[in-house]
């Protein structure tokens, strides 16, 4: 059973799912939370569907089994993939995910070119499909897949050498852009880096609105927590390298 203060669970890959938490904790700060980190499976942008679905559902019911009272996806490849499947499993389990912020990018900047960095899986999901089919009359959209960029990161890369060299390769082509979508919950945490290769240009990411639509569904049911104390955080890793933890309240 929950009442209005157990936990909201969320879910990542690995520590990328930190920049929603951080996102859900400035909206809710009364809320205990949860965080799973699956850095022992990370990435899930280059697995199978099949597998993100098993690996999503496992870190949904270990936080069902620990008393979350919603669960929210932080992860774009899990929600793109598993989002749909874990509802229909779950109908009785409020399910937050994220997606791109391609909405907000294509909107505030019509007409321009904006390109969406994402993980290899996540570019190919039909909910991607859909945004882009949606939102590409109103602007230029190109989706560019990341592959290895979420390694780098659960590595530890936020800021250097190794980062930059990456970032200047992946983005050659695509330095004239308006404005860059970041479709993967990793790349938020590496916003600094990406000035340091675009310049001041305009990065989006969909950590926000999941932190509203939370809220939002929280105050639908009646369980917002009533406070007035902060909440807790609690974060789980998979792995057995206990640096992933403590990088993940180090980013928090």
């Amino acid at each position: 059973m929950t009442d209005k203060t157990s936990p909201i669970g969320v879910f990542d890959s690995g520590v990328g799912g930190i920049s929603v938490l951080r996102a859900l904790k400035r909206l809710l700060p009364s809320e205990n939370f949860i965080f799973i980190g699956d850095s022992a499976n990370a990435p899930y942008g280059t697995k199978s569907a099949e597998e993100v679905i098993k690996l999503s559902e496992n870190s949904l019911k270990r936080l069902l089994e620990m008393g979350a009272k919603q669960i929210v996806i932080a992860c774009n490849t899990a929600t793109a993939v598993a989002a749909d499947c874990l509802r229909e499993k779950y109908p009785h389990v409020t399910i937050i995910g994220i997606e791109p912020a391609i909405k907000p990018a294509a909107t505030e900047n019509p007409g321009g070119k904006i390109a969406v960095l994402a993980t290899d899986l996540t570019v190919h999901q039909r909910r991607i499909s859909a945004l882009y089919e949606r939102y590409s009359e109103k602007a230029d959209i190109k989706l560019v897949s990341c592959v290895g960029l979420v390694e780098l990161i659960e590595s530890g890369h936020l800021y250097d050498d190794v980062l930059f060299s990456y970032l200047e390769n992946l983005l050659r082509d695509f330095m004239d852009c308006d404005a860059y979508v970041l479709g993967c919950t990793h790349y938020p945490l590496i916003k600094d880096a990406f000035v340091r290769i675009l310049g001041n240009v305009k990065l989006y990411d969909g950590g926000e609105g999941t932190a509203r639509r939370s809220r939002e569904l929280l105050i639908k049911a009646g369980m917002l927590n009533p406070g007035p104390d902060e909440g807790k955080i609690t974060i789980i890793n998979t792995s057995d390298d206990p640096s992933l933890t403590e990088l993940s309240y180090k980013l928090m």
